[in-house]
């Protein structure tokens, strides 16, 4: 079962919410400005939340996106293209650090709104069936949300620990023209070369005057450009006046034709 279709059905959701939300908007669209006035008194109120904007151009562009999404909330269509579009504001909470509590705190500021506007507007059964449709849209709202954001929170510290991987591993990674001459570069690890690489230095230039194994790298080199077959090179030493140091290289011709 499609994911998006499955959230709908285990909260009982029905075209009849569909239908009972639309007719709703009519209702709520004289107090949106008020709602969406509300909803961003709390976050300049609140320490943290506040501390996320910028500048008050910011805040009302925001109020224009939350005018906009209370209108597809409640018109939909809750198709695929809403969900996704749904996934891609947790996303986007991830990338601003917005802390997922408030995504539960900010939905109650709106539910509450709609609740008072249906209590007020509307009487018996109409009532009590369109406040079950705000119910289980606010749920579903709040479910691909958190979902989305806890993937691309997760997705984010993989990322970042990669990069302290990448960062503190004795590891560098250079690229090379056909000349042998340095086009992009990792973090250095100087054992192997005199000094950090920059763009366009030779690798014959940057190889430490104590790497026995340097004229056995530059014929590798010579040997994986001509045949475009990879090369490795295995217990390398280099001799220091901390003793010596082991490497491995290997070396890859890449072919962007």
């Amino acid at each position: 079962m499609n994911h998006w279709r499955e959230m709908k059905t285990y909260v009982g959701w029905s075209e009849t919410d569909a239908l009972r939300l639309a007719a709703l908007w009519p209702l709520v669209s004289p107090h949106k400005q008020a709602i969406v006035d509300r909803f961003y008194a709390s976050v300049v109120e609140n320490k943290t939340t506040h501390s996320i904007l910028s500048h008050e151009a910011q805040v009302e562009r925001l109020k224009i996106t939350l005018k906009r999404w209370l209108r597809q909330m409640l018109t939909g269509p809750h198709d695929q293209a809403y969900y996704e579009g749904r996934q891609r504001i947790g996303q986007q909470h991830v990338k601003v650090a917005l802390p997922q509590r408030f995504m539960f705190t900010g939905m109650s500021l709106i539910k509450d709104a709609l609740i008072d506007i249906v209590s007020t507007q509307l009487a018996g059964e109409d009532a009590r069936q369109t406040l079950l449709a705000v119910n289980r849209v606010t749920t579903l709202e709040l479910a691909i949300v958190t979902e989305s954001f806890q993937t691309a929170h997760e997705t984010q510290e993989m990322q970042e620990l990669q990069e302290l991987l990448v960062e503190n591993l004795p590891v560098l990674v250079l690229l090379l023209n056909e000349d042998q001459e340095v086009t992009a570069s990792t973090k250095q690890w100087l054992g192997l070369f005199s000094r950090a690489a920059i763009i366009g230095d030779s690798v014959q230039d940057l190889l430490h005057p104590d790497c026995s194994a340097g004229e056995q790298i530059l014929k590798s080199l010579k040997e994986a450009t001509n045949s475009r077959v990879p090369q490795h090179l295995s217990k390398l030493v280099t001799d220091s006046g901390s003793g010596q140091k082991f490497f491995q290289v290997t070396i890859t011709p890449l072919d962007h034709r």
